[in-house]
């Protein structure tokens, strides 16, 4: 296991579980601020990496340790990678992003849809977040190329 998915694995300790899972949220709030670092130096790979380890950990701990019988409508974890994934979204929107990053989140997303915790409980709903704007996506960058050539 590396360092990464060892700091991310430790906010999903057990002890860390509470109503709503605020205290997990809170904790995920640093891979927040560390993504949106990462996407302002231009290392998207490296932030979508975050990303996909981050809701990898989600989905197997969302199971395991049922995290589904400590909400009633609000998972704060979703709401924390939520905001992450609009972060991502405001890139992807500015064009600044490869094809071949973009096709590497895509297949990150694809297989966190996989995964039991989305199957059976969507969770994480950034999935269909993702999958709603990626479905658009072309539509998106037509928008996006006219706006840019406009300001010249």
């Amino acid at each position: 296991m590396t360092p990464l998915k060892e700091e991310i694995e430790a906010i999903f300790n057990p002890g860390n579980i509470d109503d709503d899972c605020d205290r997990i949220a809170d904790l995920l709030y640093l891979f927040k601020v560390q993504i949106g670092e990462l996407l302002d130096k231009g290392e998207y790979h490296e932030a979508f990496t975050l990303f996909y380890e981050i809701l990898k950990s989600l989905s197997c701990h969302f199971v395991k340790d049922e995290h589904y019988c400590h909400f009633d409508d609000i998972h704060s974890p979703d709401y924390t990678c939520g905001d992450m994934l609009d972060t991502i979204v405001r890139r992807v929107k500015e064009g600044v992003v490869t094809e071949s990053d973009l096709k590497y989140l895509s297949e990150a997303m694809g297989e966190v849809e996989r995964m039991d915790a989305y199957e059976d409980y969507g969770c994480p709903f950034v999935i269909s977040d993702w999958n709603r704007f990626y479905g658009n996506l072309p539509l998106v960058i037509c928008i996006t190329k006219s706006k840019k050539k406009d300001k010249i």
